[in-house]
């Protein structure tokens, strides 16, 4: 368990160990909720399609593209 301390404007920095256990880096989006009186905090998979229009690759670049968590 780590403590962390809320700081101007209500930010707070995830420690590192967290950080690796969860593989989250810096840009990633965080889901925040409360649930039963407590605080959670879950990466989200952000899904990326290309937009239409665009000049087509080869099939393996048209994939949607996820993050791994």
């Amino acid at each position: 368990m780590s403590l962390v301390k809320v700081k101007k404007n209500f930010q707070v920095i995830i420690p590192q160990e967290i950080r690796k256990d969860i593989n989250i880096a810096e840009g990633d989006t965080l889901e925040m909720r409360v649930y039963q009186g407590k605080l959670e905090i879950w990466p989200v998979i952000i899904n990326i399609q290309p937009k239409e229009g665009l000049p087509k690759g080869d099939e393996s670049q048209n994939k949607l593209f996820e993050k791994d968590v």
